[in-house]
């Protein structure tokens, strides 16, 4: 039997999905047209490389596919954890009542399936 903590897991990921991505949307691209947005470090790499890496380590993968892997999740999770600080006054955070393993966990489930796309870009 589930408990009640899964299923509100479960609705905070739906969550993650559905209003992340237009808070990003929002945030960044009422300011700067999205072809003018520059972003440096990992989210320029594809859900490819997130999901080759991630495979890598949980195959027991050695040190330098451990250093790539926490790279990206770091990444991933400063740039959520940013978009959360600049709508904190709108009550956008994607982040809120989620830990890494859990954003971890969707980023895998989606990647697996949208494997071209740059982490940085909208859904």
């Amino acid at each position: 039997m589930r408990s009640s903590g899964t299923t509100r897991g479960k609705g905070k990921l739906r969550w993650l999905l559905l209003a992340v991505l237009p808070a990003v949307v929002s945030l960044a691209g009422s300011a700067v047209a999205a072809s003018s947005y520059k972003a440096i470090g990992s989210g320029n790499l594809s859900c490819g490389s997130w999901t080759s890496a991630r495979t890598q380590v949980q195959g027991g993968g050695d040190q330098s596919a451990k250093w790539l892997e926490l790279t990206y999740s770091d990444w991933v999770l400063g740039f959520l954890s940013g978009v959360g600080y600049a709508g904190a006054a709108n009550n956008q955070d994607p982040v809120q009542g989620l830990d890494a393993k859990a954003v971890e966990a969707w980023l895998d489930q989606y990647c697996q399936t949208h494997l071209s796309r740059i982490l940085r870009m909208p859904l």
